[in-house]
């Protein structure tokens, strides 16, 4: 599964004269034009002695990054090197371009601040690995995909259109459950559909409907669907102990049944995310 979104300017004064700084005699520069002149110069070598001794002290040029630092990541870029650190070790499921939009359609779910406490509380229970909490909560309907700008609205247009033939339906997800992304690079703590999943299921073939026009990547065929509520690098979230996801089902058991309208609730809509953009896809408004 694939979870984690663009013109440069310059200006230079180097060319700029101004006409009122110099003043002619029948041809011949006045004396304090040459005065200028000897400040412009000293002025000029002192700013280079200057660029110089940053230079060498690595001040205010950045350093290049070393050819075997660079060698280290084979294909990869540096961006995504870069990337990399900025975001916990994650990289991207694709290369990075200008005008390219990372989209997936999914189930929003609004999460308060007691749930974020119990996710905590989870993670607090598995000793196997390095943890993290999702930033936001959803259950995806479909890959993450890449399109144009120019294929958004006609996109859009054709999942709200195919989508208004759902009714909204009610769903529960209280089974504990670990998956891994396409590329095992993350694994990923979540909370299983088990109540309305065939419904879901209904939404998301009209979904890959949509896609197949554009060519894009049809969801799983037989897809497990959840909400991922945690993550880590590589698998490691795939090789918890039995013991740990024992204690992991009977902390969502109590939770359930504590809070039982939290897990259990009406899909009334889906949502489209597309880079920073969110398109809201009513059900049952035919």
């Amino acid at each position: 599964m694939s979870l984690v979104t663009y013109s440069d300017s310059e200006e230079s004064c180097d060319d700029v004269t101004k006409d009122d700084d110099v003043t002619k005699d029948n041809g011949v520069t006045k004396e304090n034009d040459v005065t200028k002149r000897k400040l412009l110069v000293g002025s000029e070598d002192d700013g280079e002695a200057k660029r110089k001794k940053n230079s060498q002290n690595g001040g205010e040029r950045l350093p290049s990054v070393p050819l075997g630092i660079q060698q280290m990541y084979g294909d990869r870029s540096i961006d995504d090197v870069i990337d990399s650190c900025d975001h916990s070790g994650r990289v991207r499921s694709f290369a990075h371009e200008r005008g390219n939009w990372a989209t997936y359609v999914h189930v929003p779910f609004e999460a308060d601040e007691e749930f974020r406490e119990f996710v905590d509380e989870l993670l607090e229970m598995i000793p196997e690995c390095e943890t993290h909490a999702m930033e936001e909560f959803h259950i995806s309907l479909s890959h993450t995909f890449v399109i144009r700008h120019h294929w958004i609205k006609p996109l859009v247009n054709s999942l709200r259109k195919k989508l208004a033939s759902h009714d909204s339906t009610y769903i529960t997800m209280d089974a504990v459950n670990c998956y891994t992304n396409d590329e095992k690079t993350r694994s990923f703590l979540s909370l299983a559909v088990t109540v309305g999943h065939d419904m879901l299921c209904k939404m998301v073939h009209t979904v890959d409907s949509a896609l197949v026009e554009y060519n894009l990547r049809e969801y799983y065929k037989e897809p497990s669907l959840h909400m991922s509520i945690a993550w880590s690098l590589g698998e490691s979230l795939n090789k918890l102990t039995p013991e740990t996801k024992k204690n992991l089902q009977e902390k969502l058991d109590e939770f359930m049944v504590d809070n039982p309208e939290v897990l259990t609730f009406n899909v009334t809509e889906l949502k489209c995310k597309t880079g920073n953009k969110y398109f809201n896809f009513p059900l049952g408004a035919k």
